[in-house]
């Protein structure tokens, strides 16, 4: 910006001050050069005013004066900024209506998988093992080999049917919770252990079914703990068993601990070339693993404790 005085023409040297209010409201020191440069002002509304002092410091009685606004860039201004924000929230709407799609039809598919697992591979398993026990009391007593193989097909059908019923139960959305995962443990702990005269208790946690769990979650922490509850049945020799669930700072936290003698100091819960119950600890180790949640194993003389962790969500929230 450049400027003058009309007293400068007659020769007289004058020298110039200059403030702009926005930016200072105190003049500069006088000097001689006639601009100034006001490149990178911020947006906004400016009052420069100039004027001349003379050699013996007298200043113009007006200053000259020019008021002029800067408008910010496009991406500054605010129809811009609302045309962007509503585009982004228009996009995360559409991408959450997607993922909701998308999560909903997932859902119809394990209901869809789970029901024709139970309807029509569970029922032809079941009717298998039945005709085999129909044909094993009709074979001959002089037919010992016939009458083995068809109990092995019996006893392999209802193993198959069992597999199948826990199949159906992991995979079907309707379980996604604790509450039928508690159920489920205590339903195979009540049959297990009070077959065996074993003494057992289950602590849960307030309002388990809002406790969301992933179908891999589901079905991993019931075989760990059913892994457990058979170590404890087959090896630990203990008169009672205490099953605690308790939720806390965003985990699931499951315990069990029993009255045992508690595992071979010599048993590696690591090593593959151990025998079948350490690869049961193995196998309990990598499931927790694979879950996102961590597994610790105790063992003394006083008997054995498992302690699982895992994370989860509220169905309410977070």
């Amino acid at each position: 910006m450049d400027f003058t005085s009309p007293e400068g023409l007659a020769g007289q040297a004058l020298l110039y001050q200059y403030r702009l209010e926005g930016v200072s409201d105190d003049w500069t020191p006088p000097s001689s050069p006639r601009h100034v440069d006001l490149a990178n002002l911020a947006p906004g509304r400016y009052h420069f005013q100039v004027r001349a002092v003379g050699a013996e410091g007298k200043t113009s009685d007006l200053p000259a004066e020019l008021r002029f606004v800067i408008l910010p860039p496009v991406w500054m201004r605010g129809w811009f900024v609302l045309l962007v924000t509503g585009g982004l929230g228009a996009l995360a709407w559409l991408g959450y209506r997607a993922r909701l799609r998308q999560l909903l039809e997932v859902e119809r598919i394990r209901t869809r998988i789970a029901a024709d697992l139970h309807d029509d591979i569970g029922a032809s398993l079941s009717r298998i093992a039945i005709l085999s026990e129909v044909v094993k009391r009709s074979t001959p007593e002089d037919q010992p080999e016939t009458t083995r193989f068809l109990t092995e097909i019996a006893e392999s059908s209802r193993e198959l049917v069992d597999s199948m019923a826990e199949i159906v139960w992991s995979i079907d959305p309707r379980r996604d919770d604790l509450k039928h995962l508690l159920a489920r443990v205590g339903q195979f702990a009540s049959g297990a252990l009070e077959a065996k005269g074993i003494r057992w208790t289950m602590s849960l946690p307030p309002d388990p079914a809002r406790i969301k769990l992933t179908p891999e979650q589901r079905r991993g922490t019931f075989l760990i703990l059913k892994e457990a509850i058979n170590n404890a049945l087959k090896h630990s020799s203990c008169s009672t068993l205490h099953l605690q669930v308790e939720v806390n700072r965003g985990a699931v936290i499951a315990q069990i601990r029993d009255d045992g003698r508690g595992l071979p100091p010599d048993l590696p819960e690591r090593d593959s070339t151990s025998s079948h119950r350490g690869r049961g600890l193995i196998s309990m180790h990598i499931r927790a693993r694979d879950m996102g949640g961590r597994l610790e194993i105790t063992s003394d003389a006083t008997g054995t404790g498992i302690r699982l962790e895992l994370p989860h969500r509220l169905l309410g929230g977070a």
